[in-house]
This record gives C-alpha cells, sequence and structure tokens, in this order.
C-alpha cells in the first residue's frame, strides 16, 4: 500500500490529501493545475513539505515528525517525466542507463539484455541507443524517458502524461506493453493524465485531484 499524508502549499491553493492507495495501477485525473505533478514529485521525494507522511510497503520515505527522509535516488522509483528530462549530453543509451547508476547499481553486464528488451517494447531502433536527444522526436524522447523510469522502477513507478507526444496507435501498443510489464514486475505504477483515454487496459484505480484535494476515489475492483 501507499500511504500519503501530503500538506504543501501552492500558488493558489494547498495540495492536501490524507489517503491509503492500493498497490495496483493507479490514474490520477484533473484539471491542468489541480495538483497532480506535485504529488508525484513529492512522491518521489523532489518536493519539500513541512508537513508529511509518505510509506510505500515497509518502507517510509517521509516522516516529517520523526525527521525520516529517504533521498529520490533511493526510493527506487522510476518517473518518466511530461518533459522528458533527458539529459542532453548523455545518449539514449546512458539516459536510460542513468537512474540505475545513481540507484549505486553501477555498469555491469546484466544490463544490457533488459536494455535490449526495452527499446524493443518501446518500439526504438537498437541503433538509436548511440543517438543524442537533439537527434529524436517528441515522441521518440518520451519513449527514451519511459525506458528509464520502467528499469529503474520496479517496485513503483510514475508517468507524468507519458504518452502526449506519441500517436495514437502507437499510444495503445504502448500501453498494453508497459501494462504487461507492471504485471510481469509486479509494479504499483501511478499515471497522471488530463483523460482516462486509452488507458483502460490498465484496469486502474482513478484518483480524481481538484484544487489539491481528492474529489473522488474509485477502487479498483470495488463496486
Amino acid at each position: 500500500m501507499l500511504t500519503l499524508k501530503v500538506n504543501k502549499r501552492l500558488k493558489d491553493f494547498s495540495l492536501d490529501l490524507d489517503i491509503v492507495l492500493p498497490e495496483n495501477s493507479l490514474v490520477i485525473r484533473g484539471p491542468s493545475g489541480s495538483g497532480k505533478t506535485t504529488l508525484l514529485r513529492c512522491i518521489a521525494g523532489l518536493e519539500s513539505m513541512p508537513d508529511g507522511f509518505i510509506r510505500f510497503g515497509d518502507t517510509v520515505f517521509l516522516d516529517t515528525l520523526k525527521k525520516i527522509w529517504i533521498p529520490p535516488a533511493q526510493r527506487g522509483i522510476g518517473f518518466a517525466f511530461q518533459n522528458y528530462l533527458l539529459f542532453p549530453h548523455l545518449n539514449v543509451k546512458d539516459n536510460i542507463l542513468y537512474s540505475l547508476r545513481s540507484q549505486g547499481k553501477g555498469k555491469h553486464p546484466v544490463e544490457l539484455k533488459p536494455l535490449v528488451d526495452l527499446i524493443d517494447g518501446l518500439e526504438l531502433p537498437f541503433s538509436y541507443l548511440s543517438r543524442y536527444p537533439r537527434e529524436l522526436s517528441g515522441g521518440e524522447k518520451q519513449r527514451v524517458s519511459l525506458a528509464r523510469a520502467l528499469l529503474a522502477g520496479r517496485r513503483l513507478l510514475l508517468m507524468d502524461e507519458p504518452f502526449n507526444a506519441i500517436d495514437r496507435k502507437c499510444c495503445c501498443r504502448l500501453i498494453d506493453y508497459i501494462y504487461a510489464w507492471i504485471n510481469k514486475h509486479d509494479t504499483m505504477a501511478i499515471i497522471v493524465s488530463h483523460t482516462e483515454k486509452n488507458l483502460h487496459v490498465l484496469e486502474s484505480s482513478i484518483l480524481s485531484l481538484e484544487n489539491g484535494r481528492v474529489n473522488s476515489f474509485y477502487e479498483k475492483g470495488c463496486a
């Protein structure tokens, strides 16, 4: 389970949640500016909070009362950012492997096969591993960002509008691939989206945010 007690002041309102989420796929929806991306960044440890508690399974990521804070690189979270955040000085291969190395897993031979499987599943040609972000289209950059997140986030995967630069036909295939991936690895996936379009295959729970608060929550499997 993912336990969230989040209280963070934003520009026009406070992101204020106290909720326990099941360990299955979750779609967070809501209008632009409702706090969706900030919530993902809080879970990942990229946003500070004066008051909060975040626990995933048995691991406490944040407890402000007990002064517990686990750095982002040690949380074992994969994050596919909406604006990709690829390193311009690294090629595709090194961008994808960056999260593993930042988690202290280093370079080793077993990296190659999962990397090859990933880029094949995400429909990136093998030859693209040596390319740099400036040589890629927006959709290709988004798939590199997804590959990096999938490889790093075997337990918890965060995706912020992960398909907005990918054409519809390819999007459907990628969602099928990611659904198979999270089931194979027993991964909890949290996807921020303005719409549930094409995401029904994930059989997700749905959390709706409005002005930083829970508007509704539908848990998969519950009537």
